[in-house]
């Protein structure tokens, strides 16, 4: 110890130098603040090299992009197939083909290209020929004012089942429109402009209803500006805390200064590294500036006591640093690893909110622990009343309460501690894997894009599952068994409740196979040998042309998809449809054809869920080791370590059985908080274990060493957990929903180990009465 206190006293004999070496480094940091980029493309999420993400690579690559735009169509009078609403629908497709880096191929509505009324005839020489009538010219005919054709084709649509009753709601009530982009980064032209175009169609008797990834993503981009009037209010709710606890100007400039160190030195670290802030990470100022408060209320409560024991400024200074050397280095240390951690997941967000997290908390511990302690040996001396206020106020009522828990609260709080635990695990064993909310989990479930999501689930689903089917050969796809193959498989996947909607090849063969038998709806049945089937794709990518038909299959008949639309991604839904194919699969394949699957966005989440079940255990196995080692070395014990480590198991149960009970499954934006949280965990247990043993050293009992450590860091506790808690709070205000989830886990787990630290640690070291707490310092 004598080598900490020399070099905490060389820090306060250069104060000054200090000071401005740590206002340099910060300005630094500030400078490269003004080349930060936010990040809010979705690949970020993905885990390049899953099996599942690399299927959709190729499949785009092969059969175009998969970023699909959904429009549900919905009318109040009328229906949908009335020439008037056509005509809509007619105006909104010719627009989206008109759009910058559109998959026209991937337009599909009852207006599109996609379908056709399929006529059979025989020229005057006798050679047969199919004509492919679009559904986009009917329509164009309807609304030019062809009253016979729309009679018409009301009744086409009606009786073709590949439109009725899907992409047309069976009370025709509903429409949907979809459109593929090439392009995700495009996401803020995508969704600027389909909102202008359905703006220009809506009236009083046409609701529109907008979803998919680049619509989700443009609204991310509205919602995240107001993210900073709530950190504005998450800093005010700590500023009015740090007031009514310390109710002087530098108890809440210094732990704000200190948050600003953090937050600067994280940011503008990644920023000089050229890396992209992803809307994940942009969470973290607000965990950065309540861990700096939170911390603060430590140095700046144990300095206070210091002063008060008649100690100078200077001399205070040093106690403070010297007394908060271990709890503090190993807390912050602790913190700092719950984070890093998270840098050998397969996600570029988490890696991100990883830097910017981990090079935030290494700022902090410059802050606190050395930039507070420096500020404050230069301040002018502290006012006598403000001193006395602190012990008059806070330290009986901590004492009280050490004397309580020692007596009569002793068995009462263990025991409901024990019923608490008891619950908990109940819940925890509740927690899933995956994304449990139907929708998308960024926004709340009546937000205007859920609120969407949910039209477009109830008619065909917006959750593409995709199969590529594929041949050793060209025309593989001309194999009977191949076409039975795939019809079998896609009708079976269409009886499930989780399917709302499919379409491959195999669909258009049967309307050829009507066509050729005077439309007959009797013979909309599949070709039994190889070389009708090879006639009939033949005609159908002739008449369509390949732009059209290139999501269907490939141009040497050798590829082709299955495109399965689910009407949500929760992983119970995932798992089952993935289990589900690969069993009928197993059971009835009868061709050489090779069915890889899933690709498309339920093919990324099930990828996700995959990657955060192989590696969730492994990162909190790490920290947990991490923060034991931390433990062993502050205390030189292993049994402190394990002591520290009961209560940590409790918090983690807690914050468990709050995401069991809320159904909030384990996620890209609640993994932070499972590794974070033992680091978190760990800060006020271990604040407390350090001032219990040293009053414990010094006095030789127990309970003496008890009621005045309780009395003295009790407080800076208490302080710490709701300072703390009320920055991270406040994120419950936010548009976003994945940050208000943040938010209040982060809380729970904060407040659940500040109730900890205060009312069962000491009463369980009470019970242990641990030997290492007894023993001497250095």
């Amino acid at each position: 110890m004598n080598v900490i206190r020399k070099l905490a006293q060389w820090v306060v004999r250069f104060r000054v130098a200090v000071l401005l070496g740590i206002v340099a480094v910060t300005l630094f940091f500030a400078w490269h603040l003004k080349d930060i980029k936010i990040a809010f493309g979705g690949g970020d999420i993905v885990p390049p090299n899953h099996p599942y993400v690399k299927l959709t690579d190729k499949m785009v690559e092969t059969f175009g992009g998969e970023h699909l735009v959904e429009i549900a169509v919905q009318v109040k009078q009328g229906d949908v197939l009335d020439p008037v609403n056509l005509a809509k629908i007619h105006r909104i497709d010719q627009k989206l083909r008109e759009m910058q880096g559109v998959v026209t191929s991937k337009i599909l509505s009852v207006a599109s290209r996609k379908f056709s009324r399929v006529n059979f005839s025989y020229d005057e020489l006798g050679y047969s020929s199919l004509h492919f009538d679009k559904y986009q010219d009917i329509v164009g005919r309807i609304t030019a004012g062809d009253t016979k054709e729309a009679a018409a084709f009301r009744e086409e649509v009606l009786n073709n089942d590949m439109v009725y009753g899907s992409i047309v709601s069976p009370d025709r009530k509903r429409t949907l429109i979809l459109a593929g982009f090439r392009f995700e980064e495009d996401y803020r032209y995508i969704f600027e402009t389909i909102q202008k175009i359905v703006s220009e169609e809506r009236d009083a008797n046409t609701e529109f209803f907008v979803a998919g990834r680049p619509i989700m993503l443009g609204y991310i981009d509205s919602a995240f500006r107001g993210i900073l009037a709530v950190f504005g209010i998450a800093v005010l709710v700590m500023v009015v805390t740090l007031y009514l606890d310390f109710r002087t100007v530098r108890g809440v400039l210094l732990p704000l200064s200190a948050g600003l160190i953090g937050v600067i030195w994280g940011l503008g670290f990644m920023a000089f590294l050229g890396h992209k802030i992803d809307v994940l990470a942009v969470t973290i100022p607000f965990l950065l500036v309540a861990l700096a408060h939170g911390h603060s209320v430590q140095i700046l409560s144990r300095y206070y006591y210091e002063f008060a024991a008649g100690r100078n400024r200077e001399e205070a200074a040093v106690e403070s640093m010297v007394g908060l050397l271990k709890p503090m280095t190993t807390s912050i240390f602790a913190d700092a690893v719950g984070l890093f951690v998270l840098i050998f997941l397969p996600f570029k967000s988490i890696q991100s909110m990883a830097l910017v997290g981990t090079a935030g908390i290494v700022a902090i511990y410059i802050g606190c622990f050395i930039f507070i302690p420096v500020a404050l040996a230069l301040l002018p001396p502290m006012k006598k009343q403000s001193v006395e206020r602190e012990e008059r106020w806070f330290g009986p009522f901590f004492e009280r309460l050490a004397a309580f828990s020692l007596d009569k609260g002793k068995w009462p709080i263990l025991g409901l501690t024990g019923v608490i635990l008891v619950i908990a695990l109940v819940g925890a064993f509740k927690v899933q894997v995956g994304e449990l909310q139907a929708g998308s989990p960024d926004f709340w479930p009546n937000s205007s894009y859920n609120k969407a999501e949910k039209v477009v689930g109830e008619m065909t689903g917006g959750n593409l599952y995709w199969i590529n089917v594929e041949g050793d050969r060209t025309g593989a796809l001309y194999d009977a068994k191949v076409i039975q193959d795939v019809n079998a498989l896609q009708r079976h996947l269409e009886e499930r409740p989780e399917v709302g909607y499919s379409i491959s090849y195999v669909d258009a063969l049967k309307k050829v196979n009507a066509a050729m038998h005077e439309n007959d709806p009797r013979w909309e049945i599949l070709p039994t040998d190889s070389a009708m089937a090879g006639e009939f794709i033949g005609m159908i990518g002739g008449s369509e042309g390949y732009d059209e038909t290139k999501d269907m299959f490939t141009k040497d008949y050798r590829a082709g998809t299955i495109a399965v639309f689910l009407k949500d991604r929760k992983p119970d839904t995932l798992r089952n449809v993935i289990a589900d194919t690969r069993e009928f699969l197993k059971k009835n394949q009868t061709s050489p054809a090779r069915f890889e699957f899933p690709g498309g966005l339920a093919g990324i989440y099930a990828a996700i869920n995959d990657e955060i079940e192989r590696n969730e255990f492994l990162s909190v196995a790490i920290v947990v080791v991490v923060c034991l080692l931390l433990t062993v070395l502050a205390f030189k014990s292993v049994l402190a370590a394990l002591i520290i480590f009961v209560p940590l198991l409790i918090g983690k149960a807690i914050t468990m059985a709050f995401m069991g009970y809320g159904g909030i499954g384990f996620f890209i934006y609640t993994l932070p908080v499972v590794t974070l949280g033992f680091g978190l965990g760990i800060d006020f247990s271990l604040y407390i274990l350090a001032r219990l043993k040293e009053e414990i050293s010094e006095s030789g009992d127990f309970v003496t060493g008890y009621i005045k450590a309780l009395g003295t860091s009790g407080r800076a506790v208490l302080f710490t957990g709701l300072t703390m808690t009320g920055g991270l709070i406040t994120l419950c205000l936010s548009e976003m929903r994945f940050q208000a989830i943040l938010g209040s886990m982060l809380s729970v787990v904060v407040m659940a180990n500040t109730i900890i630290a205060l009312l069962f640690f000491p009463v369980f070291l009470s019970v242990l009465k641990p030997k290492f707490l007894f023993k001497k310092e250095d």
